[in-house]
């Protein structure tokens, strides 16, 4: 992005001769980048100390032996070549200048090693402003800076590598708790089937959300199996939850979610859904072959992290479930991951690597530190970004199908660590460019104290607390699809897994929420994210507003049962809550589009349905079956 440059206090001529910012330019000046490479590292171990940087102006890697455990930090390294002005004169002194660079404010905040960072404006006193913020200067050919690897996993993942997730555990729930949950997903698996004709970013969506539910039933499930039940103290509304018909709820989800995952990776009969371009190297759908601007610009590579970042997603929950579906389909699922995710030095596949023609991870920018979803399209503004979390959960889908695909391989390490890098950029990127804190002091002229790190934004943009789209030349608080406050915050919070408690901490969101408490009613759409945002702070009352949603008027990519057991599972949630499951006459519970199809008595529904049925079961039917709505009695019933 441009960038212009000010100073503290206007320039006189004699101030000109005494500025620490024109010395270092012009002493600076004979050299110049001509190109150079971008370099990752992992390790294991705890992140430099920054507290001594803003004194002194420099800051160093501390050296840490190495570790066999499981890298916690990833290091990136710019390396510059570069030429002098006067590089044919030997004796030249500008041949042996260092570099001057300017650095993003997420580089500065987290530099671990360079000659000199000039954080102090008696060194620098110019400031250098881009759309991203105030430009630290750098000195030097070569510096690194550092980002912390999640330590997250799946949802129902307690720990990973010895590190506690902070969610709460399924065992902890009240078992009357578990039992709704467990009841809804059961419901939530007869509406809103993934359908394949939606392209590439509706089936994600929806391919996403029955793996999400295929989780949540298998994590209740095994909770159950395992004995560890709480006492239900509802006890007078409380059904009894009848175990063996329970357990065919994660089979149901997992056999429709390999259904429907195959069928759209492979092709149903012959219809064909995505297709290789040989040219430009990448997975595209079938709408795009049509017409360029369908399914998302898809053909021209926009927002190919959002589209395949939900199916990384959902493949690698089948694949820890199934692995016999990662024998058999891993390679289509590779596919996808090397279109987003690629990176030459660690192909897992056997055979030549020169066979995998992918570009590196396609989107991300190493520089600015997050991905754009601008594709081959031209715009004024150049790329943009809209949906930061959807992007992040590109990383965090592509991180976990590494997961269950290549570690404990001999050299899966390398891939499952750069899937995890990516990931930690795009939430650094995101903590720093979209989501804002308002401060009272104007970040491009702080001068003293820890406002010497950089700060995105003028204080007054800051106070719409979210960005909706960060181009390289510009910013707003607004989305391609309206201005709405709701719009612009909820875009940046979906989809809701286990990555959003990294990624939304609950000092931002008791911020954020000042705004979205006054937004009104929502479409909705979007109450289910609302909620869910809501319970970053306050579960318990988010349990609350959560009982009254309905599961086909949500966004594609959530279901109530997904809520539920987000809202249920935050730290602060009361482990020993209760839930009352709705008697046998209660028709608010009834979705309204089964209550138009005749569905008012419940037990006569309980029956009629697949999931009791073991025929039915096998052959992965779902819904109604004996009878059908139209009474028809198929030849799966009992």
């Amino acid at each position: 992005a441009g960038s212009n440059v000010t100073a503290s206090k206007p320039l006189g001529k004699e101030d000109l001769a005494s500025s620490s910012g024109v010395k270092r330019l012009i002493y600076h000046a004979g050299t110049f980048p001509i190109g150079g490479t971008v370099n990752w590292s992992f390790r294991y171990g705890k992140r430099s100390p920054l507290a001594s940087s803003i004194a002194s102006g420099q800051r160093r890697l501390r050296h840490l032996a190495s570790s066999t455990k499981e890298s916690n930090i990833g290091s990136i390294t710019f390396t510059f070549n570069t030429m002098h002005m006067s590089s044919l004169e030997s004796s030249s002194t500008s041949a042996q200048m260092e570099l001057l660079m300017l650095s993003l404010p997420h580089h500065a905040s987290s530099i671990s090693s360079a000659d000199k960072i000039l954080f102090n404006p008696k060194e620098f006193d110019l400031f250098f402003r881009c759309i991203k913020g105030r430009m630290v200067p750098v000195v030097g050919s070569s510096w690194t800076y550092e980002e912390k690897l999640t330590s997250i996993g799946f949802d129902d993942e307690t720990s990973i590598g010895g590190i506690q997730n902070p969610s709460l555990s399924v065992s902890s729930m009240d078992q009357s708790i578990r039992d709704l949950i467990l009841e809804t997903v059961d419901s939530d698996l007869k509406i809103n089937v993934p359908v394949l004709e939606s392209g590439a970013y509706g089936f994600g969506k929806g391919i996403a959300r029955l793996a999400q539910l295929a989780l949540i039933a298998d994590s209740i499930e095994r909770a159950n199996a395992n004995g560890k039940h709480a006492t239900t103290k509802n006890v007078t509304t409380a059904k009894t939850h009848n175990q063996d018909s329970s357990s065919f709820t994660s089979q149901r989800a997992y056999a429709l979610l390999e259904k429907y995952l195959t069928m759209w990776l492979v092709g149903d009969g012959g219809d064909r859904w995505l297709f290789y371009d040989v040219d430009l190297g990448g997975i595209v759908s079938k709408d795009g072959l049509r017409e360029v601007t369908a399914d998302f610009g898809n053909l021209r590579y926009n927002d190919h992290h959002f589209h395949y970042g939900y199916v990384l997603y959902a493949a690698a929950i089948l694949g820890r479930a199934r692995p016999k579906f990662i024998s058999q389909y891993g390679s289509y699922v590779d596919s996808l991951f090397y279109d987003v995710a690629h990176n030459a030095s660690a192909v897992m596949n056997p055979g030549s690597k020169g066979e995998i023609f992918f570009p590196l991870a396609r989107h991300k920018s190493w520089f600015d530190g997050h991905s754009f979803a601008s594709g081959l399209f031209p715009f004024a503004n150049g790329k943009s970004q809209e949906s930061s979390s959807e992007a992040t959960n590109c990383y965090f889908g592509a991180y976990l199908w590494s997961k269950v695909r290549w570690a404990g391989s001999p050299e899966g390490h390398k891939i499952v660590d750069y899937a995890k890098l990516l990931l930690a950029t795009e939430i650094t990127g995101a903590k720093t460019y979209w989501h804002m804190t308002p401060r009272s002091v104007n970040p491009f002229t702080a001068t003293s104290g820890s406002n010497l790190l950089p700060v995105p934004y003028s204080t007054l943009f800051q106070q719409n607390w979210m960005v909706g789209n960060l181009g390289m030349t510009d910013v707003t608080s607004t989305t391609w699809f309206g201005t709405e406050v709701a719009y612009v915050h909820l875009i940046n919070f979906m989809p809701v897994t286990a990555i959003t408690s990294e990624l939304f901490d609950k000092a931002y969101v008791k911020g954020e929420r000042q705004v979205l408490m006054n937004i009104g009613e929502v479409e909705k759409a979007w109450t289910g994210y609302l909620i869910s945002n809501e319970a970053i702070i306050d579960p318990n009352k988010a349990w609350t507003e959560a009982q009254s949603l309905v599961s086909n008027q949500l966004d594609s990519g959530s279901s109530k049962s997904q809520v539920l057991y987000w809202v249920s599972t935050r730290p602060e949630f009361l482990s020993n809550t209760t839930a009352s499951v709705p008697s046998d006459d209660d028709q608010s519970s009834i979705n309204p589009s089964e209550m138009a199809e005749g569905v008012i008595d419940k037990a006569s529904a309980d029956s009629a349905s697949c999931s009791v049925h073991d025929n039915c079961v096998k052959s992965e039917l779902v819904g109604l079956c004996c009878p059908t709505n139209d009474d028809t009695m198929l030849s799966c019933c009992d």
